[in-house]
């Protein structure tokens, strides 16, 4: 089993790319676009989608007319974003940078974190460091959206495995358990693909809304609005995300 983390790992994001981002995944995003914006008050300026994937946000976003730059540390998913966004003709920057280091200041009017892109850092304090890497690289009045899986969320849903099949019947296998009192998920998933076996340990920290709430504060925000789902619905027990909006 291989000692990079996870998250570094272009194998892992190879094996479980058909899992995670196939075309209702693109098609939802593409949905879910007008949404955010209708959240955040932007209908125009420069966004930075962090942690873009193959850009499912970013594209549709640059089609609404945003200027928008993508960033990621995957090579393999910045690869098939460039070929999407140029067969759709979108003019899109990415960048394979890390987002513990990645600042501009003053610069995103709207920056965008979706799909559980934070939390990725076993060190919680590289966590808060994207977080103030965001702050400072929005423009003053600029809006922050993040989209996780809270703890409140995952203690309702929580299952110790799970089983994806894709239609040539490949499978996904997620094995997880909830570690450190609830501070943090640790899983293997395992994939099977084209008759071969992959394991791969996966870390993710959790949060609570409060503690996200506090997270943000710390790095500056101060006007933070916490929703249940990208339609606005109020964060309860019928929340499916954790959608967090905060302004500089």
């Amino acid at each position: 089993m291989s000692t990079i983390p996870w998250h570094e790992n272009d194998t892992y994001w190879a094996s479980v790319y058909e899992f995670f981002f196939n075309e209702s995944a693109f098609a939802n995003a593409a949905l879910n676009v007008p949404k955010l914006l209708q959240l955040c008050g932007r209908t125009s300026g420069s966004v930075l989608d962090l942690g873009c994937g193959p850009g499912r946000y970013a594209i549709p976003l640059a089609k609404q007319g945003f200027k928008v730059t993508g960033l990621d540390r995957t090579q393999l998913l910045l690869d098939r974003a460039k070929e999407f966004s140029s067969a759709q003709a979108v003019s899109i920057e990415w960048l394979n940078e890390d987002m513990r280091r990645f600042v501009r200041p003053n610069t995103y009017d709207l920056i965008v974190n979706m799909f559980t892109s934070f939390g990725y850092f076993e060190n919680l304090n590289e966590n808060r460091l994207v977080l103030e890497n965001v702050y400072k690289s929005l423009s003053t009045g600029g809006v922050f959206l993040m989209d996780t899986a809270s703890k409140e969320i995952l203690a309702k849903w929580f299952q110790p495995s799970g089983v994806n099949a894709l239609p040539n019947g490949d499978l996904m296998i997620e094995r997880r358990k909830i570690v450190d009192d609830w501070q943090k998920v640790e899983s293997e998933i395992i994939t099977i693909t084209s008759g071969e076996i992959r394991r791969f340990p996966v870390l993710l920290w959790t949060f609570s809304a409060g503690e996200l709430k506090g997270l943000l504060s710390d790095a500056g925000f101060r006007k933070i609005k916490i929703y249940g789902n990208l339609d606005g619905a109020p964060y309860g027990p019928d929340a499916s995300r954790l959608i967090a909006v905060a302004e500089k």
